[in-house]
């Protein structure tokens, strides 16, 4: 018995490998001292990530655990479903000044960074 290759071909296409993708929005002075971010996956669903340190935790999205980020060393990596992806920035969407004002100080100024971040191979 053979199977036809219209069969094999949708059965493939129903694995397809998901791209995710992170923007990673950096707060900094000189050095980064805040991150947080926005998962989004190629079902067109977004999820807000509010607190990114480095170190690894589960980021609240389905089929995703044990996210792990490394800004530092522009890495990071997590599990879906079983298999072990990697991300890695790709571009930079914009980098914009900001300003605040803290402990009564007036203006201290900012940068605040998005960055586009894209699946890669481990």
């Amino acid at each position: 018995m053979h199977i036809s290759a219209i069969v094999l071909g949708a059965l493939a296409a129903t694995h397809q490998v998901v791209a995710d993708r992170l923007t990673v929005i950096k707060i900094y002075n000189n050095v980064p001292t805040a991150y947080t971010g926005f998962w989004h996956n190629n079902h067109g669903q977004t999820f807000s990530l509010p607190s990114m340190g480095s170190g690894c935790w589960n980021p609240g999205v389905p089929g995703v655990t044990d996210f792990c980020f490394d800004p530092l060393n522009n890495r990071a990596h997590f599990m879906a479903f079983g298999q072990k992806r990697c991300l890695r920035p790709e571009a930079a969407i914009g980098v914009y000044s900001c300003h605040y004002h803290y402990k009564g100080n007036d203006a201290i100024g900012c940068h605040v960074s998005f960055d586009k971040w894209k699946e890669v191979g481990c």
